[in-house]
């Protein structure tokens, strides 16, 4: 289903519907797409936003998302996914209602928004977001440097997991993935706030098992991590 209409944000009019006339209703998938320019009249939304984690829908596994490129939001509902984090679980997995509360993931397609709107910081992006969902899981598509990452964070000090599909450097001849995954956890270690945060991962397409091994020494040299795993899956490094 794929409406503009703000009345399908509704959830509990959704869960009327469901209960009297859809009972045996087992999927629900619903995109809902606005410009962001258009929030204040999403602002009274809020409510019905957040009902979408109520019980009625965590216990059919139906679960809210978010995601923002330029001055576009999409909000999808579909049944619960095995996400990027998960990939070691070989089979499905029946999550609590406790676990699929505290798994609220945010996508962000652009990190840099006041470059093209003059009127738009990533801090709208994000307040915007929280109106509607805490962000337990954070998924950056765009490139991103290790200041703006840490700004962004600063802003989720309740963030669980990261997933950055790609990073910048300086200078891409001498500023590799070591040294962004350096500069990136100084900057968590230093912070205070972070306490929650447990998961990274980083795609890195030329990453490969020796890099591994010179990651994980680097960070027990430099004590950034005390229990930690670091391990490749692909492209991607993912550091628990």
């Amino acid at each position: 289903m794929f409406s503009v209409d703000q009345n399908y944000l509704n959830a509990q009019r959704w869960e009327q519907i469901i209960q009297r006339n859809l009972s045996q209703l087992e999927e629900f998938y619903m995109t809902y797409i606005t410009n962001f320019h258009k929030t204040r009249q999403l602002s009274s939304y809020s409510n019905e936003l957040n009902q979408f984690f109520s019980p009625f829908w965590l216990q059919r596994e139906w679960i809210l998302e978010i995601e923002i490129e330029c001055v576009k939001i999409t909000y999808f509902i579909h049944p619960y996914k095995k996400r990027w984090f998960e990939n070691n679980e070989q089979k499905k997995v029946q999550h609590s209602i406790e676990e699929l509360s505290k798994s609220m993931q945010f996508s962000l397609s652009i990190v840099s928004p006041e470059k093209w709107y003059s009127t738009l910081t990533i801090h709208d992006y994000i307040k915007q977001t929280q109106s509607a969902m805490k962000i337990d899981q954070l998924h950056i598509r765009s490139k991103i440097f290790v200041v703006k990452l840490i700004e962004i964070l600063e802003s989720l000090p309740k963030l669980d997991a990261l997933k950055l599909s790609t990073v910048s450097f300086l200078d891409p001849r001498k500023m590799k993935i070591k040294l962004f995954l350096r500069l990136l956890l100084i900057q968590i270690r230093n912070r205070s706030r972070f306490q929650n945060f447990r998961l990274l991962c980083i795609r890195y397409p030329t990453v490969d098992d020796k890099m591994i091994l010179k990651l994980k020494q680097m960070i027990q040299d430099e004590n950034l991590l005390v229990d930690f795993t670091i391990k490749r899956l692909i492209d991607k490094v993912y550091v628990e």
